[in-house]
């Protein structure tokens, strides 16, 4: 491994074998075997408990989004379901916004409700967003405590409010702040590697902001942690533009369409995307114009963004493992149905209520690393 990635693979490597069972021959196609776990040392049940837990066991799963508009909360989906088929458990699964109201934010909690009166013993919980948010899992959250039914949240943490009202609910995803950080500290490495980047070479680096969505937690922490880590780093710079994109691709793709076209672009000496879903929008758009594109960072690492490092269209990402998140998820809500500690088997710590995983940043220096370990699930990646 190279010495660009900030957390060692190996650390992550520990966490999956910790966390989860046996692999099923499904899934060894989907990562290299130094990764696969020993069957006679990693299985965390035994046979009988797993047929107990089989038998009198539950779990819910109240999912956010329909499949093929968000690939985050798909492939979280994805790593949840073939956890829980590891164990041979039955999701009782709901999807809100399949729903033929779909931005009704009181259709979860109806879900969640329903899935607990059929006896769900552990709720994983992918939350909807949108205006009234927070009131919405403040309803599940107290429903679930009525019950004596712990809720995982998976992939989107819940706010410190709720965390400090709801102090036995588990969030388990990866740290915006950390993200944001990670991604200022690859650009100003980056920028020191290639001169050839400041344009007016005034020393400044020029750039253009892709955010997520207006106000959401995840873009603030992105952006201002972004700034801090730039700074810290003693690089001054100039923000020539910020748009919001609410999280999508052909949103992003338009944006910098518009940039080009007004000559914006001429300014810019690097795009940051608040993902990588607004990074492949940004080269999306230079490849509309048959441009060359300025220099563009990610957050997310996925398959496709890694091979457009690997041919020098991204200039970098940080790799967020979200199959990582799905399992740990998955984990901690088997633990707790079987009455047992919640980090059981998982080697990461339980901070504020919060399980983190590690991010990694993805150059062109080390990707091939990474290209060795993609997880498709079979299914095309992208927005």
């Amino acid at each position: 491994m190279k010495q660009k990635t900030l957390f060692p693979l190996s650390a992550v490597v520990a966490l999956l074998l910790a966390a989860c069972g046996p692999q099923s021959n499904s899934q060894s196609t989907q990562m290299p075997n130094k990764q696969l776990p020993n069957p006679q040392t990693q299985d965390i049940l035994s046979d009988t408990e797993k047929s107990k837990f089989a038998q009198l066991t539950t779990i819910g799963f109240a999912h956010c989004c329909v499949r093929g508009e968000i690939f985050t909360t798909d492939l979280l989906e994805d790593s949840i379901r073939h956890a829980a088929a590891e164990s041979g458990v039955k999701l009782l699964f709901a999807t809100a916004e399949d729903s033929l109201n779909r931005d009704d934010l009181s259709v979860q909690p109806r879900q969640v409700k329903n899935m607990i009166d059929k006896g769900a013993k552990a709720i994983i919980l992918i939350s909807a967003q949108g205006k009234g948010a927070e009131q919405m899992q403040e309803e599940i959250l107290e429903y679930a405590k009525s019950k004596g039914v712990p809720v995982i949240a998976a992939g989107r943490p819940l706010s410190p409010k709720l965390h400090t009202h709801f102090p036995d609910v588990i969030s388990v995803g990866s740290s915006s702040e950390e993200a944001g950080t990670n991604q200022g500290k690859m650009a100003v490495d980056l920028w020191h590697k290639h001169p050839e980047w400041d344009l007016n070479k005034d020393g400044v680096l020029q750039y253009g902001l892709l955010q997520g969505a207006k106000d959401h937690p995840q873009t603030v922490a992105r952006a201002n942690y972004f700034m801090k880590a730039i700074t810290a780093k003693g690089l001054k710079s100039e923000r020539i533009a910020t748009e919001h994109t609410n999280w999508e691709r052909p949103v992003a793709q338009e944006i910098v369409a518009k940039w080009i076209k007004s000559g914006e672009i001429n300014k810019m000496e690097m795009i940051v995307g608040g993902s990588d879903d607004l990074a492949m929008g940004a080269l999306d758009a230079f490849r509309d114009e048959f441009r060359r594109p300025v220099p563009i960072l990610g957050i997310n690492a996925f398959d496709e963004t890694k091979r457009a490092i690997k041919k020098g269209n991204i200039a970098g990402s940080i790799l967020q493992d979200i199959e990582a998140q799905g399992r740990v998820a998955y984990k901690i809500a088997e633990n707790l149905a079987l009455d047992k500690p919640a980090t059981n088997g998982i080697n990461l710590p339980l901070k504020t209520n919060s399980i983190n995983i590690p991010y990694a940043v993805v150059t062109a220096e080390n990707v091939d690393e990474y290209l060795k370990e993609e997880k498709r699930y079979g299914k095309k990646q992208g927005k």
